[in-house]
C-alpha cells in the first residue's frame, strides 16, 4: 500500500545551513548525495512525498536533475527560499502550492512551509505539517506556544517535517508523532 511522506528544508546548495543545522556532511555535494540516497532507501515508486519548502538554492536545471533521481509522486509547498519559475516547479512536481489540505489514511492534514498558530480543523484533530523553523529560536518559540495551547485544552497536532530532525529522511505522520511523544516523555510534559 502506498505511503505518504513529508520532508522540508533540504536547502540544496545552501552552505549556511551546514553550520545552522550542524549538518553532518563534509560538503554540499555529500549532502546532496546523502539526501537522495536516504530518500530513495525509504520511498517506493508509488508513495506520495510532500516537500514543505526551501528545497534548493541551485539553479532550476541542476535542481531538476537532482529531483529526477528521487522516487515517488512528489508534491511541493513553496517556502521562503524557493525562487523557481512556475514552469520549472511544475516540471519537477505533480502539484505546487503555497498551502494545501490533504487526507492521509482518513486523517486531515494541513500543509504549509510556515508553522501556523491556528489552522482549519485544529480543534477537530486535523494535523498540521510544516518546516521553516529548523532547530533555532523560532522552533523553540513555536514549541512554547504549542505547550500553552495544550495546557489550555486546545488540540495542537503540529509537526515539523524538517529533514534535520529525522536523520535527513522523509517521514510519515506516525513517525513525527512518535518523535514528539518521545520528546514529551523525556521532558515530563503531558502527551497530547
Amino acid at each position: 500500500m502506498p505511503r505518504t511522506y513529508f520532508t522540508a528544508d533540504w536547502h540544496l546548495g545552501d552552505a549556511r545551513v551546514m553550520t545552522l543545522d550542524r549538518r553532518p556532511f563534509a560538503s554540499l555535494e555529500e549532502q546532496d548525495e546523502e539526501l537522495i540516497a536516504r530518500y530513495n532507501a525509504k520511498v517506493a515508486d508509488n508513495d506520495r512525498v510532500y516537500f514543505l519548502g526551501d528545497l534548493s538554492l541551485y539553479g532550476e536545471k541542476k535542481t531538476a536533475g537532482l529531483m529526477k533521481r528521487l522516487r515517488g509522486h512528489k508534491h511541493f509547498i513553496r517556502g521562503n527560499h524557493d525562487r523557481f519559475s512556475e514552469g520549472a516547479l511544475k516540471g519537477m512536481f505533480r502539484s505546487v502550492a503555497d498551502y494545501e489540505e490533504i487526507l492521509v489514511d482518513g486523517q486531515h492534514v494541513v500543509l504549509s512551509h510556515y508553522p501556523l498558530a491556528h489552522w482549519r480543523g485544529q480543534r477537530y484533530g486535523y494535523v498540521h505539517c510544516y518546516g521553516h523553523t529548523h532547530l533555532g529560536e523560532d522552533a523553540a518559540l513555536f514549541e512554547m506556544y504549542r505547550k500553552c495551547c495544550v495546557e489550555k485544552g486546545i488540540r495542537f497536532y503540529a509537526y515539523n517535517a524538517g529533514c534535520m530532525l529525522y536523520q535527513y529522511e522523509p517521514v510519515t505522520i506516525e513517525e513525527m508523532r512518535k518523535l514528539r511523544e518521545e520528546q514529551q516523555n523525556e521532558s515530563g510534559v503531558v502527551k497530547q
